[in-house]
């Protein structure tokens, strides 16, 4: 068999399946060029807790820190050279630092600690920076990302960046510029398509070439790295060879209908194709032929159709007859000719005919095997974009949680561009970001099909269990839900700031949540109200959830190494606990009661 394995047997959308990328180990400096002793391998980083501007580190493995000496710089050269690649790492920062990740050592993606900046430069988080003129002396052509959404110092942050290598003729002069085809900052688009004309300030050489290595740039504050990984492009893709069709006409529901029929038509062609100038409707098409490989390895297939469609490689199903728009799939091949099989069918009057063929695999992107009249462009969609204005938008729908599709949840955002969402069945903020406010375009096209809406921002996504519970005692495990005898939920009311206040009913003891936006919409306040409260409560309030809870020296959490920080209100009869629990670690404070009521409040910092 040439097909060695099926590493995944269900049919998806293309963009849920991926081949893995190379990982950069981070066990020791092997993969990088000499450096000094201010570059190390370290486990654990967080910001110093007496020097701005610096990290300091614990013994380890995985995390790559760099810690300059008596203000020196330096920068981290990889061993390995790239060209076309894809790369994805993440990166943390202490307050007022700066640092940068150069492509072939020319072509730089600004990192900064731009927190809760308003208005963007290219010098700041995500900027591709500027060129120099020597003789003008002067910068230019560098861009600002697009939004700030950045992280709080010492918060691990994320970049997935694509990047096109300049071009060259035989005869060594560059006929197209580099070009950033996507920049992505902790899961928001901030670049693209954006050529740059020649190297960033501070490049590794002037000139250009082909390829280069990877550049981490050392300056005088520091930086860490951690799960670098990449894919290098560059490889030739596989091709379809000795294309033949058999095309029939008729309103066929089902493969076999057409089966033993003699065609209507029978012809080789030089691309796979639909449109061969036959009807728009009641036909269908059977495609053989072979696919070319060069190198064994994964490969992705993903087919497109408007109608019925099937496909065979080596005589082995890839994907059933069915009427799916687009699936994927991984298959393990062999070097050398696979015969493939297609087949691909349609009578429905309302679906637009569409045939297209993609692969991806070791060295090259997503690649078309069809011809470009295959597959036409799908139409554009006006989206429907809700964005707060000078005061707060308060939105009802549904949206996508740990999975599944949350259905009674209200969605706030503020004019700061920070936002939240909240569960109303358990009073459980399970999301909050920054940046735009939410796409509801799935809500409205297509008969709305999903009702889903969808945060535009950089979202940090929390844990759906209740905020407020009873418990025994503090060993009592935290419930993942309350049913409706346990909590009633009373709605919300807006403020003269047209913020909501969530009202609910735990154990006859009524609950008001407000959250407002702090500190210059840096981060967000929740203050938790209760009242109608007993002397002896057994009410306590889950703040946060995760693998690791770790009290810092200013009094703050760290949550999971790195992803947000909680910082509570102190109050003298209410101490908070960090306990075990089954998959990691959970802060929990007590409420205790003061004349009838209690109060928790913390902020949530990201």
């Amino acid at each position: 068999m040439l097909i060695l394995s099926v590493l995944a047997s269900f049919n998806v959308t293309a963009q849920s399946v991926f081949l893995p990328s190379t990982a950069l180990s981070l066990d020791d400096l092997n993969n990088f060029r000499p450096a000094s002793q201010s570059w190390q391998i370290a486990g654990e980083v967080l910001t110093h807790p007496k020097k701005d501007q610096l990290l300091v580190s614990h013994p380890g493995k995985g995390i790559l820190v760099y810690t300059p000496e008596q203000k020196a710089a330096e920068n981290l050269v990889s061993l390995f050279e790239h060209g076309d690649i894809e790369l994805e790492l993440e990166y943390m920062l202490p307050g007022g630092a700066a640092s940068g990740v150069y492509f072939q050592g020319r072509y730089e993606i600004q990192l900064a600690d731009s927190w809760g900046d308003q208005k963007l430069v290219a010098t700041d988080a995500g900027g591709i920076s500027a060129s120099w003129d020597e003789e003008k002396e002067q910068s230019f052509q560098g861009r600002p990302a697009r939004l700030n959404v950045s992280r709080a110092p010492g918060l691990w942050q994320k970049l997935k960046i694509v990047f096109e290598a300049p071009r060259f003729d035989k005869q060594g002069k560059k006929i197209k510029n580099a070009r950033f085809v996507q920049v992505m900052h902790n899961g928001v688009l901030i670049h693209e398509n954006v050529a740059v004309t020649g190297p960033s300030r501070g490049a590794l050489s002037e000139d250009e070439k082909p390829t280069g290595p990877l550049m981490l740039e050392g300056l005088s504050t520091g930086v860490a790295y951690k799960n670098i990984r990449y894919k290098k492009f560059g490889a030739t893709p596989p091709v379809l060879d000795k294309i033949h069709y058999s095309y029939f006409e008729g309103a066929f529901e089902k493969a076999e209908d057409f089966a033993q029929l003699k065609p209507t038509a029978v012809n080789q062609i030089e691309e796979l194709s639909w449109n061969l100038g036959n009807s728009k409707n009641d036909f269908a098409y059977r495609f053989t032929g072979n696919l070319i490989v060069e190198k064994a390895g994964a490969y992705i297939i993903t087919l497109e159709a408007g109608g019925r469609s099937s496909m065979e490689l080596d005589n082995s199903a890839v994907f059933p007859d069915q009427r799916v728009s687009q699936r994927s799939k991984i298959l393990e091949l062999d070097a050398g000719s696979h015969t493939f099989a297609l087949t691909y069918y349609k009578k429905d009057q309302w679906i637009k005919p569409a045939l297209g063929l993609f692969i991806e695999g070791p060295g090259f992107s997503r690649h078309a095997l069809h011809a470009v009249n295959s597959l036409p462009d799908p139409e554009p969609i006006s989206p429907v974009i809700v964005e707060p204005m000078k005061e707060p938008r308060v939105l009802r729908g549904f949206i996508q949680h740990s999975g599944r599709k949350k259905t009674h949840i209200v969605s706030v955002g503020e004019p700061g561009n920070i936002n939240y969402t909240v569960d109303l069945q358990q009073g459980a903020l399970i999301k909050i970001w920054k940046g735009d406010f939410v796409d509801v375009t799935p809500m409205w096209h297509s008969r709305g099909h999903t009702q889903l809406m969808i945060p535009l921002g950089s979202v940090v996504e929390l844990s759906g269990a209740p905020v407020v519970a009873s418990l025994k005692d503090k060993n009592t495990p935290w419930p993942d839900s309350l049913n409706t005898s346990q909590i009633r939920i009373k709605g919300y009311e807006l403020n003269e700031a047209r913020r909501p206040t969530f009202r609910y009913i735990v154990e006859n003891v009524s609950v008001e949540d407000y959250i407002a936006p702090e500190d210059d919409s840096k981060s967000l306040a929740r203050t938790i109200l209760l009242s109608n409260l007993r002397e002896n409560s057994n009410l306590w309030v889950r703040v946060a959830e995760g693998q690791q809870i770790t009290r810092l020296d200013n009094g703050a959490y760290n949550i999971n190494k790195g992803e947000y920080y909680i910082r509570l209100e102190e109050a003298k009869k209410s101490k908070p606990i960090i306990r075990e629990r089954e998959n990691g670690q959970e802060l929990i404070v007590p409420v205790r009661a003061d004349k009838g009521s209690g109060r928790v409040k913390y902020s949530l910092i990201w």
